[in-house]
């Protein structure tokens, strides 16, 4: 949490405030913000402050284009541009499984930030890890980094075989959304977009 003053003669100031986020503990919290496949903002129940969250154990196509992109690119088979596309799909996936305002439960591990000052965590409704339907759907990546959180590298399999997902073929037709994004017709953001929006014959993720 940053604070800066709009008081000219404090402008050079800036407060930071970091939650005492500790391992292997449960917090509750609402969603504010899916920020892209993986990362979410949060307002944890406790102190009504705004945190950054990044879902252990997957990991979403990028929406920049830097090393690590480049080998997503590789590793799925695609283009940078297509990549791109990928990622607005896993972003909408984790934005139709958690609502603004969704109550969740995060789950913190041995590593319970990273360099980045993320809080590490599975996420809950329930009993139910998102970060596991993610990649169950096929609209996240296994990563294996920050902890010994569990693998998921059979449901990446299993999604990869039925072409889920960002694991499709691209070669399907996509649905013109109200929001201006091409969606798969089999994802579950296309079911709800009414038939009223034309389909269009071009591939691009």
């Amino acid at each position: 949490f940053l604070f800066k003053s709009d008081d000219p003669d404090l402008e050079h100031i800036t407060l930071s405030l970091e939650l005492g986020i500790t391992a292997f503990e449960t917090y509750e919290a609402r969603v504010v913000k899916v920020i892209d496949g993986d990362t979410l903002k949060v307002s944890l129940t406790r102190l009504s402050l705004v945190d950054t969250v990044r879902l252990l154990g997957i990991d979403a196509p990028e929406t920049g284009s830097d090393g690590h992109a480049k080998q997503q690119c590789r590793y799925l088979g695609v283009d940078m541009t297509t990549l791109h596309i990928l990622a607005k799909l896993s972003t909408i996936h984790l934005q139709w499984l958690l609502p603004r305002g969704t109550a969740i439960k995060l789950k913190t591990t041995g590593t319970p930030r990273d360099d980045c000052h993320r809080i590490l965590a599975g996420v809950f409704i329930d009993d139910v890890c998102i970060n596991r339907l993610m990649v169950e759907h096929g609209y996240a990546m296994v990563y294996q980094g920050y902890s010994d959180w569990e693998s998921y590298f059979d449901l990446e399999a299993a999604a990869t075989q039925a072409r889920k997902g960002i694991f499709g073929s691209c070669e399907e037709p996509f649905y013109f959304a109200s929001s201006r994004l091409y969606h798969r017709p089999g994802c579950n953001s296309a079911q709800r977009i009414s038939l009223k929006y034309p389909t269009s014959n071009r591939s691009g993720g």
